[in-house]
């Protein structure tokens, strides 16, 4: 009786604790749970009080344990009860970054974090149904080390969502030790849909930012505008080479609807010598563009690139206007 007297007026939490739930705890039902929040413990019987818990509006499952695994048919059957759940977190064990990079990433609002290995929330994104998911829900997808992408099942899911039609800014934020690609509802200052994984090396950010946006986002509309935000210090590094180059017109030839792009000023550096080898390729690469916002005017070789792009776009008939970006707050084009 005390326990549901707890989870009536606050809730029913459990934190950093290493031993196990055993599994007739709360006699493996709770109708009236509200919040549940697990941290690195087992807890054999969660599914079955899962599927009691009708009232649950908070559910987070921290630091989930390897042997603690609970499979995604399990989970998905479990969210079809939970009809009133408003906040879902599933966070695998893992090694954490560093406690300077998670100091140094920007804070992300989220409704719905998934932290683990892409096969998990493919099997899990492909049994849920998107109706369980409130119009304002924010979805936060973490694919641990995962330098190879195929996600099918994410991009059916994420075309389901109406809501996502109408995302048509697309940001991708380098970090010292991560990668992400964010999704953004018009004026809006919290990103929609964002995914992320671990990585370091610059060609590996670029890979995992092409994988998403040719195999993620390859059933929403057509994003109209491009930012690339970099917070890891990456024109610090050397020259940018050939086989860079390739990298970000692989990456920005899958924006063919993108009608402005906007760079932060260490970016500039490194995808102006790109810019520069368009020449020909114009209708491949941006053939829509009509805005470039730079954070502040380039000078030297990098802004003979940008000068060299902007005349062959000006001989060719599709014009483009530099504008000043001030990246604050967010967006880079109001």
């Amino acid at each position: 009786m005390t326990v549901y007297v707890i989870s009536i007026l606050c809730g029913l939490q459990v934190r950093n604790c290493k031993s196990v739930v055993p599994e007739f705890f709360l006699e493996g039902s709770a109708p009236r749970l509200r919040y549940l929040i697990l941290c690195g413990i087992l807890f054999p019987g969660l599914p079955k009080l899962l599927l009691s818990a009708t009232d649950l509006v908070h559910l987070a499952l921290d630091n989930i344990p390897r042997s603690g695994y609970i499979s995604p048919e399990a989970m998905a059957t479990c969210l079809f009860t939970l009809t009133r759940l408003n906040y879902l977190r599933l966070d695998f064990q893992s090694p954490r970054p560093p406690p300077d990079e998670e100091s140094r990433r920007p804070p992300l609002p989220t409704r719905f974090l998934f932290r683990g290995v892409s096969n998990y929330s493919e099997d899990l994104v492909a049994r849920i149904d998107t109706l369980l998911l409130l119009e304002d829900w924010i979805l936060n997808f973490v694919v641990l080390h995962q330098l190879i992408l195929d996600t099918p099942q994410l991009a059916q899911f994420l075309s389901r969502i109406p809501e996502l039609e109408t995302c048509k800014e697309v940001h991708a934020i380098l970090l010292h030790n991560m990668v992400a690609v964010r999704l953004y509802l018009p004026f809006s200052a919290v990103p929609r849909f964002s995914l992320t994984t671990t990585c370091k090396a610059l060609d590996q950010k670029l890979s995992f930012l092409a994988q998403v946006c040719r195999s993620s986002l390859s059933l929403l509309p057509p994003s109209e505008h491009l930012c690339i935000i970099n917070w890891s210090g990456v024109s610090r590094q050397q020259v940018p080479d050939n086989f860079e180059n390739n990298q970000w017109l692989e990456i920005l030839r899958l924006f063919p609807a993108a009608k402005s792009l906007s760079l932060c000023k260490e970016i500039v550096p490194r995808i102006a010598p790109a810019l520069q080898l368009v020449g020909e390729s114009l209708t491949a690469v941006l053939p829509s563009l009509q805005s470039l916002f730079l954070e502040k005017p380039p000078s030297g070789p990098v802004g003979d690139a940008i000068g060299k792009f902007i005349a062959a776009r000006q001989l060719s008939d599709r014009p483009i206007v530099i504008r000043d970006w001030d990246r604050r707050p967010r967006s880079g084009r109001r």
